[in-house]
């Protein structure tokens, strides 16, 4: 019989977000969760503590933060299983002084897109699929510019993050 750790029941139980080990060619994949399970080891969970766990959510599956995970982490770098590890969370650049409007805009665009989500599992029809699908990649792209803007890029350095993930 192994002997495993327990993990702290509020990681199991509380909202919080799930981040995949394995990010995709875009970035982290990450989701919330608020059902009682205890993730799978390749899964790193994160609470919001300072900001909502839902602008928290849009910060982190944005395409800056890709892009951070993937130029300056070594496992992120790696070309065939790029890995994100939990001290690549835990030093993630998300600032202390945020922007509540900005904060509480990426917050209304990620309930958007979990609502999306939830009429897209239960749609059928052809047409209204395809109209869901773009208004949530309507909903990503807007959370993508307000996230730079959180950050305070000019329109180079957002360049440089769009044609890097043209790639």
């Amino acid at each position: 019989v192994r002997n495993f750790n327990k993990p702290d029941w509020q990681f199991c139980s509380k909202e919080r977000i799930l981040i995949r080990e394995i990010p995709d060619k875009n970035g982290l994949v990450c989701c919330i969760s608020d059902t009682s399970h205890i993730s799978h080891k390749a899964v790193i969970i994160v609470l919001g503590k300072k900001i909502s766990n839902r602008a928290l959510l849009g910060i982190l599956n944005s395409r800056l933060m890709g892009f951070y995970v993937f130029n300056s982490t070594e496992k992120g770098k790696q070309r065939l299983f790029p890995r994100v590890s939990l001290t690549t969370i835990k030093n993630l650049p998300i600032k202390n002084n945020l922007n509540n409007k900005l904060l509480s805009e990426i917050e209304k665009e990620v309930k958007s897109i979990i609502a999306f989500q939830i009429e897209l599992r239960d749609e059928k029809l052809p047409n209204k699929i395809e109209q869901i699908k773009q208004r949530i990649e309507h909903s990503e792209e807007k959370i993508n510019q307000l996230v730079y803007d959180l950050y305070d890029l000019n329109d180079k350095e957002r360049k440089i993050i769009e044609q890097k993930n043209e790639d």
